[in-house]
C-alpha cells in the first residue's frame, strides 16, 4: 500500500453555492492598485470599443460586450425593446468613445461658424449647432468600422436596403461612366 492510502483526506466542504468562475484574469487586489492612477486619454476609446453583441433577454434586446454573458451575471450595457434600436445602438457605441474629429469653433467669421475636421478648417455653419458636429463625428466613426457600419444597415431594415443597393448601382454607374 502507498503512503497516501493511509492518510485521511480532509472532508469535503459543505456544498453552500456552487462558486461562480472569476470574472477578471487580475486579482482584486492590483486592480484596486490601479484605480488609484488616472484613466489615460484612451480610456472612454477602450471602454466603448467592443465588440458589442446583442443577446435576447427576459426584458428585450440587451447590449453587451462580446465576452459578457446575462446567463453568467453580466449587467447589459442596455437594453431595448425593439431590435431596429438595438441595431442602431451597437453601431453608434464604438463611435461613442472615440475623440472628436470635428470641431466647432465658438465664435463665428464673415461666413458663420468655421467647423474643423483633425485641427484642419473644413467649412462652415450658418448657425452654431454643436449637436450637428458632434453627429459628423459619431457619423465618421461608423463609416471607419465595418461592423459599426453593418450594424447600421442591418438596423435599416430590407426594404432600405433594397433601395440603397439601388442607388449604390446607379451611383457607381454614373461614376464610371
Amino acid at each position: 500500500m502507498s503512503p497516501r492510502s493511509n492518510r485521511k483526506s480532509p472532508p469535503a466542504p459543505a456544498p453552500a453555492t456552487a462558486a461562480l468562475p472569476p470574472t477578471n484574469a487580475f486579482h482584486d487586489h492590483f486592480l484596486r492598485q490601479a484605480e488609484r492612477h488616472d484613466e489615460p486619454p484612451t480610456a472612454t476609446e477602450a471602454e466603448f470599443a467592443g465588440p458589442w453583441q446583442n443577446q435576447l433577454g427576459a426584458h428585450g434586446h440587451t447590449l453587451l460586450r462580446s465576452w459578457e454573458d446575462l446567463h453568467r451575471g453580466d449587467l447589459p450595457f442596455a437594453t431595448f425593446t425593439d431590435e431596429q434600436t438595438a441595431q442602431l445602438a451597437l453601431a453608434l457605441l464604438p463611435a461613442r468613445g472615440r475623440l472628436a474629429t470635428y470641431r466647432l469653433s465658438p465664435q463665428p467669421d464673415a461666413e458663420g461658424f468655421l467647423i474643423h475636421r483633425e485641427g484642419q478648417p473644413i467649412g462652415h455653419l450658418a448657425h452654431f449647432d454643436e449637436h450637428f458636429v458632434e453627429a459628423l463625428s459619431a457619423l465618421e466613426a461608423v463609416i471607419k468600422n465595418p461592423p459599426a457600419l453593418a450594424n447600421l444597415l442591418l438596423a435599416a431594415g430590407p426594404t432600405a436596403l433594397e433601395q440603397t443597393g439601388r442607388i449604390l448601382s446607379r451611383r457607381m454607374e454614373e461614376a464610371i461612366g
